[in-house]
């Protein structure tokens, strides 16, 4: 049990500023929720300690708070946690799920709060090195110094001659000052494959060695963070800097508490980081590349260390990429005779999953080969790049040479490092009592390439991976969201995240400032069908839709769990509906949901259809939405090889996959979806859900019950 409580000092400084919040905000509300969050994070994350040194037997505490729309939140922990972290000598880093939060954090809520509080405190925006441009690269592949690299080795294409003139106006607005360099901020969206050749890694950048440091938005944003009280960060960066070891891209875990705001999708992000993955003939097509940037590395170094590696390496290289090449075709041919693969009529793809994570011996076989020869060139790779990093910094190799040349090293080192992840996954020993990985390989058509296989593996029990990497190894954490708990309760959360292991975390659900019963009212309609069948339920939602149950006079928001079924609705609309439809994959989501708005402002009425990512985090307050209709309950169908390894250990362990993850599952996405109503304490409308299995089955009136607290029209 952590002993350290907060002092009078620390609490009177939050009651200040709490006070100068109210004082200086026109209009402010005074809102319980929002101060109970404020009061237990104070005196949960009192225990902090202070300075850098974790005392022995110390746990790190947790506060998980379910905060829902119109509680304040983002003020609430910005307020309290920067008070305590100054107070204990802490950075406080703030991250966001998604760069909308982020944007409206740095662009809004801290500046508000900076104006109005009476804190004293500087803040920056933190993003990942690939998320800038590199000023290096740009100019190397504007003015043709980027000749002989890897990437120019193939004859240009289409696609490359397009770069070549988007290259040209991203160095011109760079070189002009209209853009930071930030890839968020260029007024178009970027390709990956383009923004891959003017960007790098940490493999491919030199660092304070540069000839253009000076100019780097990256290295800038970096000295940006020096003071600064607080960093805006996102899951991705916070994950990714700990799989680093921790205090490489943003301050060290020990010296900071941090925020997880839309901490719903931590376990999603995770997963993400807890993956690997690679293409067998994309493999052998660059690994025969390797070779001749090794040889033009060395070519450029002094006379005595190039001899020195030459004599080094021997047939080091070519003895592990011949090996490689052997081991890799083996296992192509492998798979193209003995794989249980289809890919008849339109099918792009195909999947063979290894049940229980158990990779045949064959397989299994060839990763064992696989992996010391990778290790080998990994070796080999970092020996070329530690010395051409030393003769940059001693300038026996000029800085625009290495600068050419080390992110063609980078970019094969993160290559090698991926293959080798891959099947050090895929050979793991799978711990006793622990959860196996899932293990698969999809063939896919890829195009005049033919079918290539692509070797996959990840975790699917996040929790180990989430104790190592976050929950352990930070001072103090406050996991925030308005959907943390599934059915009411935090278990689904805890268990999917780890935190059940976690003796200092402790939850808190705060009542909603909506008054429910007043401001909105929730319809289950008596329809014919469920969704078990497809068809039926669908003409149920046509008729119900063109009977009168959308007006088309106001603004509703119609969701659907499938394209398919929102493409078959649309078809039969009336044309009065037809008329006014947004359909989401018209136009871009922001395009789509401001012509929604301007419908509505212009006195029309607008039904703005989408799926899952419509169900969250868009904010339609007011006019804008008076109507939110539901098509189903949205349960995810267990397809991808994950949920399915995920399915299959559960069963083993004489569990209900349904009821321990689908149920759960969609409890949090209906909360999520009917969120989208309410905005403000002066909203009102209502909630019609197409699905009458919340009325006719157990786990559906138990769903019902988890909803806000609408008065309820359930037609029977």
């Amino acid at each position: 049990m952590n002993q350290q409580a907060l002092d009078d000092t620390t609490k009177e400084l939050i009651r200040e500023a709490y006070k100068n919040l109210g004082d200086n905000t026109p209009g402010f509300r005074p809102r319980a929720a929002q101060r109970h969050m404020i009061g237990g994070i104070a005196r949960h994350l009192g225990a902090v300690y202070p300075g850098d040194k974790r005392p022995d037997g110390y746990h790190t505490p947790i506060f998980v708070v379910e905060a829902g729309t119109g509680t304040g939140k983002t003020f609430a922990y910005a307020l309290a946690m920067l008070v305590i972290a100054k107070q204990r000598g802490k950075t406080l880093i703030i991250s966001t799920g998604t760069v909308a939060l982020q944007e409206q954090i740095v662009a809004k809520d801290l500046p508000d709060l900076q104006a109005r509080s009476g804190l004293d405190f500087k803040f920056v925006l933190a993003k990942g090195r690939r998320r800038y441009v590199c000023p290096s690269r740009l100019v190397q592949r504007t003015d043709g110094s980027a000749q002989g690299t890897f990437e120019t080795y193939d004859t240009p294409t289409a696609e490359k001659l397009d770069n070549i003139q988007l290259f040209g106006r991203l160095r011109e607005a760079f070189d002009s000052g209209a853009w930071n360099g930030d890839r968020d901020t260029w007024d178009v969206s970027l390709v990956d494959s383009a923004w891959s050749e003017i960007s790098t890694d940490r493999h491919g950048c030199t660092g304070g060695h540069c000839s253009m440091r000076a100019l780097c938005p990256f290295f800038t944003a970096r000295e940006a963070m020096e003071g600064c009280e607080v960093i805006v960060a996102n899951h991705d960066l916070v994950l990714s800097d700990m799989m680093l070891g921790g205090g490489v891209i943003l301050p060290s875990p020990g010296e900071s508490i941090l925020v997880l705001d839309e901490g719903h999708h931590l376990a999603d992000k995770a997963a993400s980081h807890g993956s690997n993955s690679h293409w067998v003939g994309g493999a052998r097509e660059w690994i025969n590349r390797i070779d001749k940037v090794i040889q033009t590395v060395v070519q450029a170094l002094p006379g005595a260390i190039g001899s020195q590696l030459r004599d080094h390496f021997g047939n080091k290289i070519n003895d592990a990429i011949h090996e490689l090449n052997r081991q890799l075709n083996i296992l192509m041919g492998s798979l193209i005779n003995d794989g249980p693969f289809s890919l008849e009529g339109d099918a792009k793809e195909s999947v063979w999953r290894f049940p229980h994570g158990a990779v045949p011996e064959a397989i299994q076989s060839i990763g064992e080969n696989i992996l010391p020869v990778a290790a080998d060139l990994h070796k080999v790779l970092t020996q070329t790049a530690d010395a051409l990093r030393l003769c940059i910094k001693d300038g026996s190799v000029a800085a625009s040479m290495g600068e050419a040349l080390l992110p063609d090293l980078g970019f094969f080192m993160q290559r090698i490092e991926n293959l080798h992840g891959t099947w050090n996954m895929m050979l793991a020993k799978t711990p006793r009592g622990s959860a196996p990985m899932a293990r698969w390989i999809t063939a896919a058509e890829k195009g005049s390439q033919g079918i290539d296989y692509e070797v996959c593996a990840s975790t699917i029990d996040v929790g180990p991976f989430l104790n190592e990497k976050v929950w352990n190894p930070y001072a103090g954490i406050v996991v925030t969201s308005a959907t943390l708990t599934a059915l009411g309760k935090f278990n689904h959360y805890f268990e999917k995240t780890g935190l059940y292991t976690q003796p200092e975390a402790i939850t808190l659900k705060l009542e909603s400032p909506f008054d429910y019963a007043k401001q909105g009212v929730l319809d289950v309609p008596d329809l014919s069908s469920t969704p078990k069948d497809q068809v039926a339920h669908t003409q149920d939602i046509i008729r119900w839709a063109n009977g009168g149950g959308i007006h088309s006079s106001e603004g509703t928001l119609f969701l659907f769990s499938s394209y398919r079924q929102m493409s078959d609705v649309y078809a039969e609309l009336n044309p009065t509906l037809q008329d006014i439809a947004l359909l989401q994959g018209q136009l871009p989501k922001s395009l789509l949901i401001q012509r929604h708005k301007d419908a509505i402002d212009a006195g029309r009425g607008s039904l703005l259809m989408g799926v899952d990512s419509m169900g969250e985090g868009i904010d339609l307050p007011g006019k804008f939405c008076t109507h939110v209709v539901i098509a189903k309950i949205p349960f995810a169908v267990p397809t991808s090889p994950v949920e399915e390894a995920t399915s299959e250990w559960i069963e083993a362990q004489g569990k209900s996959p349904f009821m321990e993850i689908a149920v759960p599952a969609a409890s949090t996405k209906l909360i999520q979806r009917v969120g989208r109503l309410l905005r403000t304490e002066d909203d009102h409308g209502r909630i019609t859900i197409l699905d009458r299995r919340l009325i006719c089955t157990r786990y559906g009136q138990a769903m019902l019950d988890a909803l806000p607290p609408m008065k309820r029209t359930i037609s029977t």
